[in-house]
């Protein structure tokens, strides 16, 4: 199969982007893999860079919500429990900030050319898992040293980072929409980025939020899958139903989003 191919689009629907994502799946995987090539390409440290933003990360947090503002982590040492909520958090959001620019960074390739332009995002989900990894092989050090380890509710975990995933996806797809239609949205999306980090429960449970506005606090959709990956990482009680709700958000983010992005998608190249 050709990876491009100057064919018509498939008519506006919501079913068609998953038949012809399978369709050009060999596509998916090389876009994805030139990604990871050119990521850290030319840099003086590489890799290293996938380490060192998360553990900036975890130590402002550390700061933040153990110095200034301190919170109650019960029995997870402080160190566990944020870089347990940046898992998520951080994989979701290099999803979102790279996903977001996508289709701007590949508008000589779409306007020559027809493929499904939802593969540009979705590639970026999967070179995104190299901050997922090395954020957990961050925990699994810190787990060590703390001598905490994971009870079976590990198994989980795959779960939650698919969940992270969709969701990282999900918003990509709005940001990458957006960016096409309104260009103001490349100055919007860090200021949305910086603050969805602190109304997510990364450094702070959700345990700590009055029951009654609990459930106004999940329709962040990160807050049940941080919540969520906590509980299956270091066994915390914050996982409750209530995450139902930051699921379901998730599931009409992603129908409006894919929705959306389809209407833009038949006049992307005039856009560009």
């Amino acid at each position: 199969m050709e990876l491009f191919t100057r064919i018509k689009a498939p008519d506006n629907s919501f079913s068609w982007p998953f038949r012809e994502i399978y369709r050009y799946r060999e596509l998916l995987w090389a876009m994805a893999y030139r990604d990871y090539r050119v990521k850290y390409a030319h840099t003086g440290i590489g890799l290293l860079w996938a380490l060192f933003q998360p553990l900036l990360m975890l130590l402002l947090l550390g700061l933040a919500f153990g110095m200034v503002a301190p919170v109650d982590t019960g029995e997870i040492p402080r160190p566990l429990f944020t870089a347990a909520g940046l898992c998520a958090w951080s994989y979701c959001s290099v999803i979102i900030a790279e996903s977001g620019h996508s289709i701007l960074s590949a508008q000589q390739m779409i306007r020559k050319v027809y493929f499904p332009r939802l593969i540009i995002p979705a590639s970026k989900a999967i070179t995104a898992l190299i901050d997922l990894l090395t954020m957990l092989l961050v925990l699994a050090l810190l787990m060590y040293l703390y001598g905490f380890y994971p009870g079976w509710r590990l198994v989980f975990l795959p779960l939650f980072v698919l969940l992270t995933m969709f969701m990282g996806l999900t918003m990509g797809i709005w940001m990458s929409a957006l960016m096409v239609r309104f260009r103001d949205f490349k100055f919007i999306m860090p200021v949305i980025l910086q603050v969805g980090m602190y109304a997510t429960p990364i450094a702070y449970s959700v345990t700590a939020i009055p029951d009654s506005l609990r459930w106004l606090f999940y329709l962040n959709p990160m807050s049940g899958i941080v919540e969520g990956m906590r509980w299956c990482l270091l066994g915390t009680d914050g996982f409750s139903l209530d995450c139902l709700w930051s699921f379901a958000v998730v599931g009409v983010l992603f129908a409006l989003g894919l929705k959306f992005f389809n209407k833009v998608e038949q006049v992307m190249a005039d856009l560009l």
